[in-house]
């Protein structure tokens, strides 16, 4: 028994070594564009342009999808204390799904080109496009799956690797910042 402990803490231990490794790399990062990120290439001053707003049809799906998000928290806060939220909470995640698959990427474009380019009908168009969608979706839940039957995942696991996350976070904030 004593064997499984300790091959668990060492799992959580290389865990959160390789997030803090990940978290400092990502810091110099930040330290060296932000260095770098300062001027043009010939000393001058950037401006800082404000972003342009998108309007239409794209702006409308991006409303729309940032009006799901804020929702997302309240859900997730009356799943928790009633479980028949939660069927809220995943009527909602499915809609910002759709609205998040109507924004840019996806594979919209592809398709799309795919089907002027060989005079294929619509109907070829949405099978396409939901053949599209189920793969992407399957790659993401295999991808994720797979990380988390590498890592040997369980809900106990990654709340014991978090604790050590959270240590390790904090004793970095005592050093860098102290």
């Amino acid at each position: 028994m004593s064997v499984n402990i300790a091959v668990e803490r060492r799992r959580i231990v290389h865990i959160a070594l390789l997030v803090t490794v990940i978290a400092c790399l990502l810091f110099a990062a930040g330290l060296l564009d932000g260095a770098f990120a300062q001027a043009g290439p010939f000393g001058a001053p950037r401006t800082q342009a404000p972003a342009a707003p998108v309007g239409g049809v794209l702006g409308w799906i991006f409303a729309k999808q940032a009006e799901f998000y804020r929702q997302f928290s309240s859900l997730l806060r009356a799943a928790k204390a009633d479980g028949s939220a939660a069927w809220s909470l995943f009527g909602l995640s499915f809609l910002y799904g759709i609205f998040h698959a109507a924004g840019p990427g996806h594979g919209k474009a592809v398709i799309s080109s795919y089907i002027v380019a060989n005079n294929e009908t619509w109907t070829r168009g949405v099978v396409l496009s939901f053949a599209s969608a189920l793969l992407q979706a399957l790659v993401a839940v295999a991808v994720v799956g797979v990380a988390a039957a590498l890592l040997n995942a369980t809900a106990a696991t990654m709340g014991r690797a978090v604790n050590v996350i959270e240590i390790v976070s904090y004793s970095l904030i005592i050093v860098i910042g102290g």
